[in-house]
């Protein structure tokens, strides 16, 4: 069941990193785009049979319009920031709470480990009959388990 969950995780990865390099290539050909543009209009000047009062109150409406575009795109974004934020903060107590459960859950198995390791002692003693039984149980570890 754990190897199906973490393939199904690593599935879900793999698609959240594909998805981030497909919108950071789009990112990256808007912004070569733009760059084009910006070098033409720097390369050329502002050339005077296109500044003229309309054209630039057209200007200023468009740019106007696509600010109000940008501005409604980054308030609704900005709610889900917050709200991808609280699902992390959550997200990393719960993994701090888990780190605590596996020290502890390391310590436990380190526990049973030794008494395995003493229960071991004593079948081998009781093996080789009561020849080493007598010994130290700290010698006998020591001996056996190095």
């Amino acid at each position: 069941a754990v190897s199906e969950k973490m393939a199904a995780a690593n599935a879900l990865l793999i698609e959240i990193n594909d998805a981030i390099m497909e919108g950071n290539a789009e990112a990256v050909t808007f912004n070569s785009g733009m760059i084009d543009t910006n070098s033409k209009l720097l390369e050329a000047g502002i050339l005077a049979e296109k500044a003229t009062p309309e054209a630039n109150a057209a200007r200023i409406q468009s740019n106007s319009d696509r600010m109000a575009a940008v501005l409604e795109r980054a308030t609704a974004n900005a709610a889900k920031v917050a709200e991808i934020m609280e699902k992390a903060k959550a997200n990393r107590a719960h993994i701090l709470e888990n780190s605590e459960k596996i020290y502890a859950r390391r310590e436990e198995m380190m526990e049973n480990h030794a008494k395995i390791a003493k229960n071991a002692l004593l079948v081998a003693a009781r093996i080789h009959g009561n020849r080493i039984a007598f010994l130290p149980t700290a010698w006998l570890s020591k001996q056996l388990l190095g």
